[in-house]
């Protein structure tokens, strides 16, 4: 009868073991419904959601530092933020995954990032021509390279300057094929 007793504790205990799912399951699934609902999303993006899901992603890094998903969360989170307008936010999350996480396969999409954010949202020249000519010396050959390339040599031309250049140029070689 004991033996009984042992062996149905046992049963139960691992049944409800079985059934209760760890706390970072739970937090990746919260995550995936999180990013279904603001990917289903076809006007504008829920801020409110979005920060809810850059949170998410953040406490799951900070909970899982080790695990491999923990620098893509975090760069999620960086795209995320650049996106509803959180510049300093996503520089701050991108930085992080630079520091913690040498071997990151976006690394290189971080540094452009940030490059990208400071020039185009915080609108700080300097820092964007800086962490661009940074990517241009560690990452010289990025698919990326050319972009950061081209920002550093037109950083701070207003747009209309730019396009007017352009069609300088392409009137210039159309017409230079002309016999």
């Amino acid at each position: 009868m004991r033996t009984i007793k042992i062996i149905s504790i046992v049963v139960l205990s691992t049944f409800s073991l079985l059934a209760c799912k760890s706390a970072k399951d739970k937090t990746g699934e919260k995550i995936s419904l999180l990013e279904k609902e603001l990917i289903s999303a076809t006007a504008k993006i829920d801020s409110t959601k979005a920060q809810q899901l850059i949170d998410l992603y953040v406490s799951y890094a900070n909970q899982y530092k080790e695990d491999s998903i923990s620098p893509l969360y975090l760069f999620k989170a960086a795209d995320i933020s650049m996106n509803i307008m959180k510049p300093l936010q996503s520089i701050s999350l991108l930085d992080r995954i630079m520091i913690d996480y040498h071997s990151f396969s976006k690394l290189p999409d971080c540094l452009f990032l940030k490059a990208f954010i400071y020039e185009n949202q915080i609108h700080e020249l300097d820092k964007a021509t800086k962490t661009y000519n940074d990517f241009l010396q560690k990452y010289p050959n990025n698919e990326f390279a050319p972009s950061a390339k081209a920002s550093v040599e037109n950083i701070g031309i207003p747009a209309e300057a730019l396009i007017k250049s352009f069609e300088a140029k392409n009137k210039i070689s159309s017409d230079s094929i002309k016999p």
